[in-house]
């Protein structure tokens, strides 16, 4: 039985209207995977960058302070951050790019406080 959208109430298992036919939502559709909101989130190359910026800033705090004894200056501090920001500016997507990105951040953080250790 075909169910066109002139219809005002969706039929039993419908919920978007496409093309003239009342269509079945993403999670009734055969052959897709029903992904929670946070699997989906985090399959973009922006999260998974943003999640190592964050973790690698956190454990830069942590080693600065309770291992080096010393202080971070503003741009030593946020040198991860800076490097995510270049990444999100720069629209690349790709999985070499993210790859990149994400080993430029542990790079960066990991000199920052190993010039701290030494000067």
């Amino acid at each position: 039985m075909q169910w066109f959208c002139g219809v005002s109430v969706a039929p039993a298992g419908h919920r978007s209207c496409k093309k003239g036919t009342w269509t079945k939502t993403a999670d009734e559709q055969p052959g897709r995977r029903n992904e929670s909101p946070l699997r989906a989130s985090l399959a973009t190359s922006e999260v998974r960058v943003a999640i190592i910026t964050a973790l690698t800033l956190l454990l830069q705090a942590v080693l600065a302070k309770n291992v080096l004894d010393v202080e971070l200056d503003y741009w030593g501090q946020f040198a991860p951050l800076w490097v995510f920001i270049a990444f999100m500016l720069s629209n690349q997507r790709d999985r070499h790019a993210e790859l990149g990105t994400i080993a430029v951040i542990v790079v960066t953080s990991a000199a920052v406080l190993m010039l701290y250790a030494v000067w």
